[in-house]
Protein backbone atom coordinates (compact mmCIF):
# COMPACT_ATOMS: atom_id res chain seq x y z
CA UNK A 1 0.00 0.00 0.00
CA UNK A 2 1.53 3.55 -1.19
CA UNK A 3 1.80 6.04 1.53
CA UNK A 4 -0.18 9.22 1.52
CA UNK A 5 1.62 12.03 -0.22
CA UNK A 6 2.43 14.84 1.79
CA UNK A 7 0.70 18.19 -0.08
CA UNK A 8 2.66 21.18 -0.61
CA UNK A 9 2.41 24.49 -1.55
CA UNK A 10 4.04 25.54 -4.24
CA UNK A 11 5.94 28.77 -4.53
CA UNK A 12 3.25 30.64 -6.47
CA UNK A 13 0.14 29.53 -4.49
CA UNK A 14 2.17 30.59 -1.33
CA UNK A 15 2.59 33.80 -3.52
CA UNK A 16 -0.52 33.97 -4.08
CA UNK A 17 -1.62 33.44 -0.53
CA UNK A 18 0.61 36.01 0.73
CA UNK A 19 -1.16 38.54 -1.62
CA UNK A 20 -4.68 37.63 -0.65
CA UNK A 21 -3.64 38.02 3.02
CA UNK A 22 -1.86 41.95 2.18
CA UNK A 23 -5.09 42.59 0.15
CA UNK A 24 -7.15 41.68 2.87
CA UNK A 25 -5.02 43.79 5.55
CA UNK A 26 -4.95 47.00 3.14
CA UNK A 27 -8.51 46.37 3.18
CA UNK A 28 -9.06 46.81 7.27
CA UNK A 29 -6.61 49.27 7.80
CA UNK A 30 -8.31 52.19 6.81
CA UNK A 31 -11.22 51.06 9.27
CA UNK A 32 -8.46 50.44 11.68
CA UNK A 33 -7.47 53.63 11.56
CA UNK A 34 -10.77 55.48 12.12
CA UNK A 35 -11.45 53.24 14.70
CA UNK A 36 -9.33 54.79 17.12
CA UNK A 37 -10.26 58.34 16.52
CA UNK A 38 -14.44 57.43 16.82
CA UNK A 39 -13.97 55.39 20.00
CA UNK A 40 -12.02 58.40 21.28
CA UNK A 41 -14.66 61.16 20.55
CA UNK A 42 -17.69 58.54 22.08
CA UNK A 43 -15.35 58.12 25.50
CA UNK A 44 -14.77 61.92 25.11
CA UNK A 45 -18.67 62.29 24.84
CA UNK A 46 -19.29 60.16 27.61
CA UNK A 47 -16.64 61.93 29.80
CA UNK A 48 -18.60 65.60 29.08
CA UNK A 49 -22.20 64.40 29.66
CA UNK A 50 -20.75 62.89 33.14
CA UNK A 51 -19.61 66.27 33.69
CA UNK A 52 -22.40 68.78 32.35
CA UNK A 53 -24.73 66.28 34.30
CA UNK A 54 -22.90 66.66 37.27
CA UNK A 55 -23.03 70.60 36.63
CA UNK A 56 -26.38 70.50 36.26
CA UNK A 57 -27.21 68.67 39.20
CA UNK A 58 -25.25 71.49 41.13
CA UNK A 59 -27.52 73.74 39.85
CA UNK A 60 -30.38 71.95 40.74
CA UNK A 61 -29.60 71.89 44.18
CA UNK A 62 -28.45 75.31 44.64
CA UNK A 63 -30.32 77.52 41.55
CA UNK A 64 -26.87 78.70 40.01
CA UNK A 65 -24.03 77.05 38.47
CA UNK A 66 -20.68 77.52 39.86
CA UNK A 67 -18.02 79.78 39.81
CA UNK A 68 -14.68 79.05 37.43
CA UNK A 69 -13.65 79.77 40.71
CA UNK A 70 -15.18 78.76 44.15
CA UNK A 71 -14.54 79.81 47.77
CA UNK A 72 -14.78 76.84 49.31
CA UNK A 73 -13.94 76.60 53.24
CA UNK A 74 -12.31 78.95 55.59
CA UNK A 75 -8.33 77.85 55.99
CA UNK A 76 -6.85 78.33 59.48
CA UNK A 77 -5.65 81.90 58.89
CA UNK A 78 -9.19 83.30 58.10
CA UNK A 79 -8.27 83.12 54.35
CA UNK A 80 -10.34 81.43 51.83
CA UNK A 81 -9.49 78.01 50.31
CA UNK A 82 -10.55 78.63 46.46
CA UNK A 83 -11.24 74.94 44.02
CA UNK A 84 -12.34 75.46 40.33
CA UNK A 85 -15.65 74.35 38.88
CA UNK A 86 -14.60 70.70 39.27
CA UNK A 87 -14.06 70.74 42.84
CA UNK A 88 -18.28 72.00 43.14
CA UNK A 89 -18.86 69.23 40.65
CA UNK A 90 -16.96 66.02 42.06
CA UNK A 91 -20.13 65.41 44.71
CA UNK A 92 -22.65 64.88 41.87
CA UNK A 93 -20.32 62.45 39.79
CA UNK A 94 -20.87 59.00 40.30
CA UNK A 95 -17.45 58.10 41.19
CA UNK A 96 -16.00 61.12 43.02
CA UNK A 97 -12.55 58.92 43.63
CA UNK A 98 -12.30 58.28 40.38
CA UNK A 99 -13.47 62.50 39.68
CA UNK A 100 -10.24 62.67 37.79
CA UNK A 101 -10.60 60.44 35.14
CA UNK A 102 -13.75 62.62 33.88
CA UNK A 103 -11.11 65.65 33.38
CA UNK A 104 -9.45 64.05 30.62
CA UNK A 105 -10.18 63.71 26.89
CA UNK A 106 -8.78 60.35 24.82
CA UNK A 107 -8.09 61.74 21.92
CA UNK A 108 -5.93 64.69 23.82
CA UNK A 109 -4.03 62.54 25.99
CA UNK A 110 -2.32 58.68 23.89
CA UNK A 111 -1.97 56.97 27.33
CA UNK A 112 -5.53 57.79 29.03
CA UNK A 113 -6.48 59.59 32.42
CA UNK A 114 -3.71 60.92 34.15
CA UNK A 115 -3.69 61.35 38.19
CA UNK A 116 -0.54 63.10 38.19
CA UNK A 117 -0.47 66.27 37.62
CA UNK A 118 -4.68 66.18 37.78
CA UNK A 119 -4.57 67.74 34.44
CA UNK A 120 -7.75 69.04 33.06
CA UNK A 121 -8.91 69.20 29.21
CA UNK A 122 -12.14 70.60 29.60
CA UNK A 123 -13.15 74.09 30.05
CA UNK A 124 -16.31 76.03 30.95
CA UNK A 125 -17.65 79.61 29.66
CA UNK A 126 -16.48 82.20 31.76
CA UNK A 127 -17.68 84.97 29.08
CA UNK A 128 -15.35 88.30 28.55
CA UNK A 129 -12.08 88.17 30.11
CA UNK A 130 -11.57 89.49 33.18
CA UNK A 131 -14.31 90.09 36.32
CA UNK A 132 -15.99 92.83 34.74
CA UNK A 133 -18.70 90.26 33.28
CA UNK A 134 -22.40 90.13 33.99
CA UNK A 135 -24.96 87.53 33.71
CA UNK A 136 -25.44 88.53 30.30
CA UNK A 137 -21.60 87.67 29.14
CA UNK A 138 -20.98 84.29 30.53
CA UNK A 139 -22.30 81.50 32.95
CA UNK A 140 -18.96 80.68 35.20
CA UNK A 141 -17.64 83.38 36.96
CA UNK A 142 -15.35 84.31 39.69
CA UNK A 143 -16.98 83.51 42.95
CA UNK A 144 -14.02 84.18 44.89
CA UNK A 145 -14.91 87.83 45.26
CA UNK A 146 -16.06 90.04 48.48
CA UNK A 147 -19.23 91.39 48.18
CA UNK A 148 -21.50 89.27 45.64
CA UNK A 149 -20.63 87.60 42.72
CA UNK A 150 -22.25 87.22 39.43
CA UNK A 151 -24.21 84.69 39.76
CA UNK A 152 -26.25 82.65 36.34
CA UNK A 153 -28.93 80.08 36.73
CA UNK A 154 -31.09 78.06 34.57
CA UNK A 155 -34.04 80.32 35.34
CA UNK A 156 -32.38 83.36 33.65
CA UNK A 157 -31.18 81.34 30.53
CA UNK A 158 -34.93 80.07 30.33
CA UNK A 159 -36.02 84.24 30.28
CA UNK A 160 -33.24 85.14 27.33
CA UNK A 161 -31.52 83.16 25.20
CA UNK A 162 -32.07 79.81 25.99
CA UNK A 163 -30.20 76.57 27.94
CA UNK A 164 -30.04 74.95 24.80
CA UNK A 165 -28.31 77.77 22.69
CA UNK A 166 -25.91 78.41 25.63
CA UNK A 167 -22.24 76.56 25.87
CA UNK A 168 -21.13 75.43 29.11
CA UNK A 169 -18.63 73.26 28.61
CA UNK A 170 -15.77 72.43 25.85
CA UNK A 171 -12.58 70.68 25.32
CA UNK A 172 -9.42 72.43 25.65
CA UNK A 173 -6.09 71.28 24.39
CA UNK A 174 -4.10 74.05 26.59
CA UNK A 175 -6.47 73.60 29.83
CA UNK A 176 -4.25 73.77 33.17
CA UNK A 177 -5.03 71.80 35.97
CA UNK A 178 -8.35 70.89 37.56
CA UNK A 179 -6.75 72.43 40.42
CA UNK A 180 -5.98 75.52 39.21
CA UNK A 181 -8.40 78.50 39.44
CA UNK A 182 -7.28 80.85 37.21
CA UNK A 183 -9.85 82.12 33.90
CA UNK A 184 -7.07 81.24 31.59
CA UNK A 185 -6.53 77.88 32.79
CA UNK A 186 -9.88 76.41 33.46
CA UNK A 187 -12.48 78.27 31.48
CA UNK A 188 -13.05 79.62 27.50
CA UNK A 189 -13.65 83.65 26.94
CA UNK A 190 -15.37 85.38 24.00
CA UNK A 191 -13.29 88.94 23.08
CA UNK A 192 -15.29 91.44 21.18
CA UNK A 193 -12.16 91.83 18.81
CA UNK A 194 -11.17 88.53 18.30
CA UNK A 195 -7.04 87.65 17.33
CA UNK A 196 -5.38 84.90 15.32
CA UNK A 197 -6.12 82.34 18.37
CA UNK A 198 -9.94 83.45 19.23
CA UNK A 199 -11.72 80.94 17.18
CA UNK A 200 -11.99 77.59 17.81
CA UNK A 201 -9.22 74.93 17.32
CA UNK A 202 -6.80 77.94 16.20
CA UNK A 203 -3.43 78.05 17.64
CA UNK A 204 -3.71 74.44 19.03
CA UNK A 205 -0.40 73.92 18.54
CA UNK A 206 0.92 76.17 21.09
CA UNK A 207 1.69 73.27 23.74
CA UNK A 208 -0.30 72.45 27.24
CA UNK A 209 -0.47 74.88 29.66
CA UNK A 210 0.72 78.57 28.66
CA UNK A 211 -1.53 80.01 31.11
CA UNK A 212 -2.32 82.25 28.48
CA UNK A 213 -6.12 83.72 28.10
CA UNK A 214 -5.53 84.08 24.38
CA UNK A 215 -5.62 80.05 24.33
CA UNK A 216 -9.13 80.02 26.56
CA UNK A 217 -11.21 79.30 23.84
CA UNK A 218 -12.54 75.24 22.75
CA UNK A 219 -9.31 72.81 20.70
CA UNK A 220 -9.09 69.57 20.47
CA UNK A 221 -7.54 66.56 18.32
CA UNK A 222 -10.92 65.73 16.74
CA UNK A 223 -10.79 66.47 13.03
CA UNK A 224 -12.91 69.34 12.11
CA UNK A 225 -14.16 70.81 15.41
CA UNK A 226 -14.74 70.12 18.91
CA UNK A 227 -17.05 68.12 21.32
CA UNK A 228 -19.28 71.04 23.49
CA UNK A 229 -21.79 70.66 25.88
CA UNK A 230 -24.73 72.98 26.14
CA UNK A 231 -26.59 74.02 29.34
CA UNK A 232 -29.15 72.19 28.54
CA UNK A 233 -26.92 69.23 28.89
CA UNK A 234 -26.83 68.08 25.12
CA UNK A 235 -23.21 67.39 23.89
CA UNK A 236 -22.90 68.41 20.23
CA UNK A 237 -19.73 68.14 17.64
CA UNK A 238 -19.00 71.95 16.58
CA UNK A 239 -16.92 72.30 13.61
CA UNK A 240 -14.03 74.31 13.47
CA UNK A 241 -15.11 76.38 10.27
CA UNK A 242 -17.99 78.49 11.90
CA UNK A 243 -18.01 82.01 11.89
CA UNK A 244 -16.28 83.77 15.11
CA UNK A 245 -19.62 85.93 15.71
CA UNK A 246 -21.60 82.48 16.13
CA UNK A 247 -19.10 81.62 18.77
CA UNK A 248 -19.87 84.92 20.82
CA UNK A 249 -23.59 84.28 20.65
CA UNK A 250 -23.17 80.77 21.62
CA UNK A 251 -21.27 82.09 24.56
CA UNK A 252 -23.35 84.77 25.68
CA UNK A 253 -26.65 83.75 27.58
CA UNK A 254 -28.55 87.04 26.55
CA UNK A 255 -26.93 88.40 23.31
CA UNK A 256 -28.76 91.77 23.99
CA UNK A 257 -27.24 92.26 27.17
CA UNK A 258 -23.77 92.21 26.42
CA UNK A 259 -23.79 94.42 23.45
CA UNK A 260 -23.83 91.85 20.23
CA UNK A 261 -26.11 92.33 17.04
CA UNK A 262 -30.43 90.78 17.26
CA UNK A 263 -31.46 88.33 14.95
CA UNK A 264 -28.99 85.03 15.89
CA UNK A 265 -30.62 81.89 14.54
CA UNK A 266 -29.21 79.14 16.27
CA UNK A 267 -29.77 77.20 13.39
CA UNK A 268 -26.12 78.61 11.60
CA UNK A 269 -24.52 76.37 14.03
CA UNK A 270 -22.72 73.69 11.87
CA UNK A 271 -22.83 70.75 13.81
CA UNK A 272 -22.46 67.28 13.68
CA UNK A 273 -25.00 65.02 16.15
Amino acid sequence: MEPKRRYRFTLVELLVVIGIIGFLVALCLPALSKARPAACRSECMYRQRKLSGALLNYEAKHKRFPGYANRIAKNPDASWLVGSWVVPALEYLERAELASDFTICPSASGNGPQREPPSLNYVVNCGLPGDSDTEATGVFHNHNVDGKPVYVSLDYLAKHDGAQNTLMLSENLQAGLWTDTEEANVGMVWFREPDECSGINLCRDAGGRPQDIRYARPSSNHPGGVLASFCDGHVQFISDTIDYSVYQHLMTPDDKGAGLPAGFDPARIEVQQ
